[in-house]
């Protein structure tokens, strides 16, 4: 069946029906009205389709992003119970449950047609393919964020059901799924390589939006609106830690590791192989950032071996970065054994 549709709808509508169903479920356990949670579960559809809509008509093309459709879900349903005099937290943490399940489907249809895809990583697995794959090429391996993240959550479901039928005060399973996948969300950050993602400060979107909400619920805890909980703050202080270093150690550097100049770095290499290889000529391209990549054959004995150059003109890499900068572009090249040679700002990367 899944051969027959996209594979993100057919993930995608799983998770509806399944979270759905496991609202309505949980919903009955805990002794709440089915009426509203299938009303709740309703309005969630048409805001999902709405922000959908909004942001391709601002955009002028069609992204999703489930913290936007989070945030706007569950502040809508919030002002929705809270006007018809109905326990807000207590559907909440029914709200988050059906979320959860949808995106846990979610991720593995991501994961089918490639989008929100991981970086090339020395952990990377092959990827199945698809429409939103990145323009790396088949051959390269990509952190398996995706199935990852969604195994994640799938936690995070479960552990809030187990709240869900086992603890009587509202909120619970609200909070828990605020701190447990901000805290994922934050870390699957650094190993996201699609590049759309929107940076501020050396913090990706996604980064910031975890931070901000995990900061909000912390003060609703201290202000006794949320169930507290000590590890909530002590996730709040450490992440809070992680963005003031993140903006700290933010430069032109750090930059050609994002996700976008990677995909620029990708394009500039075959750019230059293809160019060189067609008039036998030396072909040096340049990406946004200013980082410049050639390709060449050179004869080794009896073989001839590629050796890729890359510099910043007036930028010092610091060593480690510059051999990071050559590992990433091994893997952009299949990851076949390398040499890594470095001297007077230009870096080479000898493939064997």
């Amino acid at each position: 069946m899944e051969d027959a549709v996209n594979p993100f709808q057919f993930w995608g509508g799983l998770g509806l029906m399944l979270g759905s169903a496991l609202a309505v479920v949980v919903t009955q356990q805990r002794a709440l009205s089915i009426p509203v949670t299938v009303l709740m579960l309703g309005v969630s559809i048409c805001v999902f389709y709405t922000v959908a809509m909004a942001t391709r008509i601002i955009q002028d093309r069609e992204r999703l992003v489930y913290y936007h459709h989070e945030i706007a879900i569950l502040f809508t349903l919030a002002l929705l119970l809270r006007a018809l005099g109905l326990p807000v937290l207590a559907y909440l943490d029914i709200a988050v449950l059906g979320l959860g399940s949808f995106l846990a489907f979610g991720r593995i249809g991501c994961w089918r047609v490639g989008c929100c895809h991981g970086r090339p990583h020395r952990w990377g697995r092959p990827h199945p393919g698809g429409a939103g794959m990145p323009p790396y090429g088949a051959d390269v391996l990509l952190f398996p964020v995706q199935p990852i993240e969604s195994a994640w959550v799938f936690t995070a479901v479960i552990v809030g059901v187990a709240l869900a039928l086992t603890s009587k005060q509202a909120g619970e399973v609200f909070t828990f799924y605020t701190f447990f996948y901000g805290a994922g969300r934050f870390l699957f950050e650094f190993f996201r390589g699609d590049p759309e993602r929107p940076f501020w400060k050396g913090v990706s979107e996604a980064q910031w939006t975890s931070w901000l909400l995990v900061t909000a619920a912390a003060i609703g805890e201290l202000a006794h609106y949320l169930p507290f909980h000590t590890w909530h703050f002590v996730e709040a202080a450490g992440m809070s830690a992680a963005v003031i270093l993140l903006v700290a150690n933010d430069g032109e550097v750090k930059a050609l590791f994002r996700p976008a100049h990677l995909c620029q770095l990708s394009e500039a290499l075959e750019c230059a192989r293809a160019l060189t290889s067609h008039t036998g000529a030396l072909h040096v391209a340049t990406t946004s950032l200013g980082l410049r990549v050639s390709a060449t054959r050179i004869q080794d004995g009896v073989r001839r071996r590629e050796m890729i150059a890359y510099s910043r003109p007036g930028l010092e890499f610091p060593a480690q970065d510059a051999r990071r900068l050559g590992q990433i572009i091994v893997r952009l090249r299949g990851s076949p054994p390398a040499q890594f040679q470095q001297g007077d700002g230009v870096y080479h990367v000898i493939l064997t």
